[in-house]
């Protein structure tokens, strides 16, 4: 296989809003950027999102008077159930008004009546109406065009393999380009990981198909820690009738407006699952009810029926407008359907443990987006990933192009190593990559979704050992398969840290929930959960919560 050595001064892994933002901000300062995608430039999670942005509105922009950055602060705090990292909590907060609206110079276009931005709540998660929009065209596509006019070297189709690293400093990375089917070795200065989260673990997933925890992986082999690797959340208003042929999730928003969720007979239980907020709760308590609901026998079409009989009926088109025109489109009246929702996997909370800066363990390497661990805790709030996108990856960004102007050399990469790497997994195997995969996406549908056990999770964790005796059987020949083979390796590994930190988690705190712990134990669990590869083996330790030290 053909073999070339490429020089940047900061490479980006990652083509979503946190890449994005990450190369802007980093070609600004004058350096050069070269920025790499699995697949096209704009893929991944951020393509497929609803395009809310939590922040601080100013009161002359609409925004309530009474809020305030302690509230924002405190909302997530204790959405994240106190698992967060109090100073990144504090920093996303803060920077969230100037980072997104900010986007606006660059022609993002977010809603507006008579130049005050139009808000609606989100869910009922944030105290205020915090939820800045905008369509999905006006979204990505000026980010995306803003970084083709800014000069950042853009490589697609390619596949990030390996870090390379010496001393604790990172070199470069060890990539394939699968269209062309060679390897490239890029040295660089700086990198900055936006690779997204693990979503393709679970077989009902929202996320792209690209979407496998490769950074987590690599960053975790180059000597990374991961935080948080148990709280995955599970998004519970995805439409599973009628079938639209494509994904269609029901905003949260609607159930702050009066949408209401309803069993097989006629009950609208949510009441007992949160007596306070019922309908309008967090997501992690609307998925366990849900989920509980069928699987207790009172599931109607394999879901909750969406009761929107007491939402006004331009509240419910404006909140979810894609929606509407999907089931129009199919002949469906959006007010008299019978709309029907299941959890689906969402959203990784955890990931590659970073200070306030976004750098990692590794000098040199920078997280941002969902790849980064710390921010959100056990539980998202809505509309808080994307504004972490903004907010980090401008400071990845940032504090990336300023190391590579600091420093005048490329430290050397070997080609040599690439090529013992690749050689690795090239030849005839016996054993087929997706079978694999598919084996372990339907383990975990099984063992690691809306409620757990300790005794499926150790069932998870003995199957993936078992699987890992199979990987050395997959072999590949062209670039794509060992791409593939890689992937699958990657959701092994990061599959087996997510199974071990929630075993290990012997309470339940918002999307962890274990059927034989179902309590929150403040006592002993007011911890966060950090595994480092020791050997070829994970090694897990538990630390502090900063909220508990605060």
């Amino acid at each position: 296989m053909k073999i070339e050595k490429r020089r940047t001064e900061v490479l980006v892994v990652g083509s979503g809003a946190a890449g994005l933002r990450a190369a802007l901000e980093a070609r600004s300062r004058n350096v050069d950027v070269t920025l790499v995608t699995k697949h096209k430039l704009g893929s991944g999670c951020s393509a497929v999102s609803s395009c809310g942005h939590a922040i601080l509105v100013p009161e002359e922009l609409g925004g309530d008077p009474k809020d305030t950055v302690d509230a924002f602060y405190e909302d997530t705090i204790a959405g994240g159930v106190y698992i967060s990292d109090r100073r990144l909590v504090k920093i996303l907060v803060r920077e969230s008004t100037q980072r997104v609206l900010g986007l606006e110079r660059l022609g993002v276009r977010f809603h507006r009546t008579r130049g005050r931005l139009s808000l609606n709540p989100g869910s009922g998660d944030h105290s205020y109406a915090r939820n800045v929009r905008c369509e999905p065209r006006f979204f990505l596509p000026p980010l995306i065009n803003a970084v083709r006019a800014s000069g950042v070297r853009i490589c697609e189709r390619i596949f990030v393999t390996d870090l390379c690293t010496h001393d604790g400093i990172v070199d470069g990375s060890i990539c394939l380009d699968t269209d062309k089917g060679s390897i490239i070795i890029f040295e660089a200065k700086s990198i900055v990981l936006a690779t997204g989260g693990a979503g393709q673990l679970w077989l009902t997933s929202r996320v792209p198909r690209d979407i496998t925890g490769d950074g987590y992986a690599i960053a975790y082999r180059a000597g990374c820690e991961l935080i948080d690797m148990e709280f995955t959340q599970f998004y519970p208003w995805r439409l599973v009738w009628p079938d639209l042929g494509r994904d269609m999730p029901i905003q949260p928003a609607t159930f702050f407006y009066g949408g209401r969720l309803r069993n097989a007979e006629g009950e609208f239980f949510m009441e007992r699952y949160d007596n306070v907020r019922k309908d309008s709760t967090t997501r992690d308590v609307a998925a366990r009810a849900i989920y509980s609901e069928v699987k207790a026998g009172r599931g109607v079409r394999g879901g909750a029926v969406v009761d929107i009989s007491n939402m006004q009926s331009e509240l419910f088109e404006q909140t979810n407008q894609n929606l509407c025109n999907a089931l129009r489109t199919q002949g469906y009246d959006p007010r008299s359907v019978e709309m029907v929702v299941f959890p689906a996997t969402h959203f990784s909370m955890g990931g590659i443990m970073v200070n306030e800066w976004t750098e990692t363990a590794i000098e040199g390497l920078y997280v941002a987006g969902e790849a980064m661990g710390g921010i959100h805790g056990a539980n998202r709030l809505a509309c808080n990933a994307l504004t972490a996108c903004q907010v980090f990856g401008a400071r990845a960004g940032i504090r990336g192009a300023e190391r590579a102007k600091n420093q005048s050399y490329w430290n050397p990469v070997s080609e040599d190593l690439g090529k013992s790497l690749i050689a690795s997994k090239m030849g005839k195997g016996a054993v087929q990559p997706k079978m694999l995969a598919d084996r372990l996406r339907a383990t975990f549908e099984e063992h690691v979704y809306v409620i757990r056990t300790g005794e499926g999770l150790n069932q998870v964790i003995d199957t993936i050992k078992a699987m890992q005796e199979d990987l050395p059987y997959c072999r590949g020949s062209s670039a794509a398969e060992i791409a593939m083979i890689y992937e699958v390796a990657n959701m092994l590994q990061i599959g087996e840290v997510i199974a071990r930190s929630a075993l290990l988690r012997e309470e339940s705190r918002g999307a962890h929930y274990r059927q034989d712990y179902p309590n929150r134990d403040d006592h002993k669990w007011l911890r966060t959960i950090i595994t480092k590869l020791d050997g070829n083996k994970p090694r897990l330790t538990t630390r502090l919560s900063s909220c508990a030290e605060a």
